[in-house]
Order: C-alpha cells, then structure tokens, then sequence
C-alpha cells in the first residue's frame, strides 16, 4: 500500500513539474512576444540620418530630422571618451569635426566634450540625453553600434536607464555576445558582420539556433547564393550603408528585406 501510495506522489509531482515548466515557456515566449516590435521596417536611419545633408552626427537635431521623416529604427554609434563615458559619436576622428577640436586628445574627457562647441550648433548625445529624447519619442527603437567594449555598455544602459532596454536593439559581433546580451534582457538581437571573419556556414548555423531581431551584412557579402541559404530562416537580411536606389532595388531583388541609410527617407519611400 505505501508503495502504491509513492508512486502515486511521484506522478502527481511529475506532472506538476511539466505544467509548471510549459506555463514558464509560455510565460517566457509571451514576454519575447509583448517585447517585439509590432513591424520590421525596411528602412534603418544609419549614425541618426542626416541632418541638413550632413551624415554620421548621432545628434539631437537629426534624430529629430529622421523622426519627422517617418524613421522609428535609428541606428546609433557609441563610442567611450577616455574616462569611460558612453558618447553618441562614430569615432573620434568624426567627434572632432563635430567638436571643431583638431587638438583634442584621441580619445578626449567627458569633460573635455562638454565644453566644445559643435559644428552647427548640434547638440551631442550621451546616455542620458539620449534616455530622455527616448521618453519623448516612446515609438522609436535605437539599434546599437557599440564601438568599445560591447557588453560592457550594454550592461550600463540596462543599470542605469532600466526604462529604456525594451527599445534597445543591440548589434553584436561575435557570436559568443548572443547569450550575455539575451540575459541582459534585450529581447531584440542584431548579428552585424563587418568585424567577424566567418563563413556564410557558420553564419546560416547560428542563425538556424538563435532567434535575431536580424542580421546585417555589407552590400558584397550580399550575394545570391548567401542570401538563398538565409531565406528559410525569415531572419530579415539588411545591408550597410545604401544611398542609392538604383543599389537598394538590386539588393531587394537578390534578397535583401532592408537597409540602413543616410538619406532614404520612409515618408517619401516608394517600394
């Protein structure tokens, strides 16, 4: 009889134990779910878009340029100043021009940034600047190009502007970045490839055992017979950096979904 009784107790936990781990996988797939965006866009607002014919700024003027233009993706540079400051600059060869600083260290002080006026008067974005334009456009998704230490910011942005990690798309760079990041909390992932030496193998591999938000490639890696190995998966494929049409339709035509741009603009887009 006790045995018949332990048996029993040992069905009734291990049932328990399946419901309760198929709630968690349906709670945690709900919560990716709530997280995605509602659509993928064709177009991505490339360094913040330009502003006034101007590209790679990351400024407030043109986030506000490529948000009236109809731009809900903007992808935006990170770079670290030399006291370890996350700053919305490309590189600081490009934060010179902008600070109209020839002299300045390589790369300078947070402080030294901060008393620099800017060409154009455009206003230059850290994090928390950025966090607080972020409040005011909440439809926006800022995709990451991290140039110093990847993780290291990311793992920033998500202790001290919590508020703002669902509309974080990260890029990453080696494919050992996928799991810290997806811990992290950011939901939305990117592969970028123009800093990874790998084939189109171990590329259509890790896409096949990892969900990605996308995967970015330059417009030579975006050849045919890559992109056919790519299009089982529907992960959207967009190329880097496209300004002209006549290299968009090309693109589109051998597979590409999308592309990050300086200059396109999705209010005037015609597909």
């Amino acid at each position: 009889m006790k045995k018949n009784e332990n048996k029993f107790l040992l069905r009734i936990i291990s049932a328990s134990l399946v419901i309760f781990i198929g709630f968690v996988s349906v709670f945690a797939k709900e919560r990716i779910r709530n997280n995605q965006p509602k659509s993928i866009p064709r177009l991505i607002a490339h360094a913040g878009g330009d502003i006034n014919g101007m590209n790679m700024t990351n400024s407030r003027q043109a986030l506000d340029q490529s948000y009236s233009e109809g731009f809900r993706y903007i992808e935006l540079d990170i770079s670290m100043t030399s006291d370890g400051v996350p700053f919305l600059v490309h590189d600081w060869n490009n934060g010179k021009f902008l600070l109209k600083k020839n002299d300045i260290r390589n790369p300078p002080t947070y402080k030294e940034i901060s008393s620099c006026k800017t060409v154009m008067n455009l206003e230059l974005l850290d994090l928390a600047r950025l966090a607080q334009w972020l409040k005011k456009h909440k439809n926006v998704y800022i995709i990451t190009d991290i140039k110093d230490d990847n993780l290291k910011v990311l793992q920033l942005i998500k202790v001290n502007y919590p508020a703002i990690v669902d509309k974080i798309i990260p890029q990453i760079y080696k494919f050992e970045e996928y799991e810290p990041v997806k811990n992290m909390g950011y939901d939305n992932i990117i592969l970028t490839l123009y800093r990874m030496r790998v084939t189109d193998e171990e590329v259509v591999s890790f896409c096949q055992n990892n969900s990605l938000f996308g995967l970015t490639v330059s417009s030579q890696r975006a050849n045919q017979e890559f992109l056919k190995k790519l299009s089982v998966l529907k992960i959207p494929v967009y190329a880097h950096t496209i300004n002209e049409y006549s290299v968009y339709k090309k693109l589109r035509q051998s597979g590409v979904y999308g592309v990050y741009t300086d200059y396109f603009q999705p209010d005037k887009w015609d597909e």
